[in-house]
């Protein structure tokens, strides 16, 4: 990814400090309805009413239609139907 990327290996360290790369079943979790910072529903929610609250946003997102998890349903569907 750092070579394609044309960052310097320094660089590219610099920008990946910190990040995190779920698996398919922490991402499958991630879509899953919560109340803490491991859904991205919550983290959304708790996202736009900061933005909202600082004036970014003039009202909160509608997050039914930003959040898609059709790729990471299917991606694990495929995984059970090979094992």
């Amino acid at each position: 990814m750092q070579e394609r990327s044309q960052l310097s290996e320094r660089d590219y360290h610099l920008f990946t400090e910190g990040v995190y790369i779920f698996s398919p079943e922490e991402n499958q979790a991630a879509f899953t309805p919560g109340n803490n910072l491991e859904h991205l529903s919550y983290t959304l929610e708790k996202a736009a009413n900061f933005l909202v609250k600082a004036g970014k946003l003039r009202q909160p997102l509608n997050f039914d239609t930003l959040l898609d998890d059709r790729f990471v349903r299917a991606y694990g569907n495929s995984k059970t139907a090979r094992s």
